[in-house]
């Protein structure tokens, strides 16, 4: 496992776009990891395995500005690898207590049961709201 480089993009997109619908706009995704991901190594987390990629970001709350919230925004792996997303979710929990975050969050949007990996390292799991429009 390491950290992610500009050289990895185009492998962590080609990742991304085999493991995520075609309903995602994947130049904006890409942007998003070169520009504000990358760029922001005190604030944002990129880490890939051989299979798999991960990015979180740290938070904070107006009202609670010194509350940091680690956000792992996106994870995936190539198909069969599926558990090399474990020592990086590991990883995120680890980079997110160095910076002294008070809580880790992780949900799928794209309707993946996450249930076994989020059991694997310890995570429970939140109730919550919502609304498609």
């Amino acid at each position: 496992m390491r950290r992610c480089t500009d050289d990895d993009v185009p492998w962590a997109m080609s990742l991304f776009k085999r493991r995520y619908p075609n309903r995602y706009d994947f130049e904006t995704t890409e942007s998003w990891v070169r520009n504000v991901v990358l760029r922001n190594p005190g604030l944002s987390l990129a880490v890939r395995t051989a299979n798999a990629f991960l990015a979180a970001i740290l938070i904070a709350r107006p009202w609670l500005p010194a509350d940091w919230e680690c956000h792992v925004v996106a994870v995936y792996a190539d198909f069969g690898h599926t558990w090399e997303t474990v020592p990086l979710l590991k990883y995120s929990i680890s980079w997110a207590k160095e910076r002294k975050a008070s809580s880790w969050r992780f949900q799928s949007d794209t309707g993946q049961r996450i249930g076994p990996l989020m059991k694997r390292i310890g995570a429970v799991e939140e109730s919550h709201y919502k609304l498609e429009l």
